[in-house]
């Protein structure tokens, strides 16, 4: 703030404002930060999602949309508008056009994770047990380590008997992420309901 004082005009500053409100938890200021670049005609594609995601967090979620729309149209071949799209639609309860907004991003990079996680996290809201399993097994096949799918197919695996395995994927979560919440909490779950409560 007190930089922009001394120079307005200074981008850097302003996008670093925006950031820290938004860090912050203050995403009106945030976006009146960013809407100034925007006036002034220097939003870019990162400012326009950034833009975006600020203005779904403060929940105006037509004006959301509009941004990252626009966002899309100037950027054809860039998924991330795609997947803020996406995000609007899921907080608007419109799932059918979120889950089609996360294949617009697939057919252009098949094995983006971002997609893939949310067409699973949709398909387990569906309580379509296949398809969540097999967007999250895609992602576990290019990225291994990556703890929050493996939570997600584990629970995928509960929810389909199938509790040793999900047992595993939970552990398995945990040895990459030692105090992911979320894992520890679904072991525990698994743990209590297959007999070994003071575990």
């Amino acid at each position: 703030t007190a930089v922009l004082a001394e120079d307005p005009g200074l981008l850097m500053a302003r996008r670093s404002l925006s950031g820290a409100y938004t860090f912050a938890v203050q995403y009106e200021p945030a976006i009146a930060e960013l809407r100034r670049l925007e006036k002034d005609g220097i939003l870019s594609a990162e400012d326009g999602i950034v833009l975006g995601d600020n203005l779904r967090f403060a929940g105006r979620l037509d004006e959301a949309a509009a941004v990252v729309e626009r966002t899309a149209r100037e950027n054809p071949r860039w998924g991330q508008p795609w997947i803020s799209l996406a995000e609007v639609h899921v907080k608007k309860e419109k799932l059918a056009e979120a889950a089609a907004a996360y294949e617009h991003v697939l057919q252009m990079a098949p094995d983006h994770v971002e997609a893939l996680r949310g067409l699973g996290d949709l398909a387990l809201l569906r309580q379509q047990a296949d398809e969540a399993s097999r967007r999250y097994a895609r992602i576990l096949e290019s990225e291994p380590a990556d703890a929050g799918a493996m939570v997600k197919l584990g629970v995928v695996r509960m929810r389909t008997g199938r509790t040793d395995e999900a047992v595993a994927l939970f552990r398995r979560a945990i040895e990459r992420e030692p105090e992911n919440g979320e894992a520890l909490l679904y072991l525990a779950g698994a743990l209590a309901s297959t007999g070994h409560p003071a575990e």
